[in-house]
């Protein structure tokens, strides 16, 4: 079942929220030497432990129904759920990468730092919770589109040379 695109803004904002778990410097204490260093790659990383153990959470906010005997039905899937963090932690690691001119220190640092974590935080916020990292790779080099432009360029710039060395001979 897809979710309706209420739903999944709902829950896209309640992954941006910006609250450290408490439980989190003392169970991952390699993050602690990130911050005040890496801020953005540190709150990133108690983002993610914070998604992971809101997961149950977000998705009663977001209906909030009450069934008759009192318990909260969600109609958000574990299988949507691990859909959507996914997706925002890739939006996170193309930013966080792009963030500065140090593509590929930026890109070692999130594969160390956030990428060999999820594991964990999963397995310790909730074992039952199957969410496989779904990651996208990265590579640091020219884009496609600047590759093409600097061909074109190129061309045209030896077309010129060559017209101007042919006229002017």
């Amino acid at each position: 079942m897809k979710l309706e695109t209420s739903k999944i803004e709902k829950l896209r904002l309640f992954f941006e929220e910006d609250t450290i778990p408490s439980d989190f410097t003392e169970t991952f204490s390699s993050f602690s030497s990130l911050k005040g260093i890496h801020n953005n790659l540190y709150k990133i990383g108690y983002m993610l432990h914070k998604n992971f153990q809101y997961r149950k959470v977000y998705p009663t906010l977001i209906d909030g129904t009450v069934s008759d005997s009192g318990n909260v039905t969600v109609s958000v899937s574990d299988a949507d759920y691990c859909e959507l963090l996914n997706e925002w932690l890739n939006n996170k690691k193309n930013k966080y990468i792009n963030e500065r001119s140090i593509c590929e220190e930026n890109r070692q640092l999130w594969e160390e730092h956030i990428e060999r974590f999820w594991e964990p935080i999963r397995k310790y916020v909730d074992n039952s919770f199957l969410c496989n990292r779904d990651t996208t790779p990265y590579i640091c080099s020219a884009s496609p589109d600047l590759k093409n432009a600097l061909s074109v360029g190129f061309a045209l710039l030896g077309t010129c040379l060559i017209s101007f060395f042919f006229l002017y001979k």
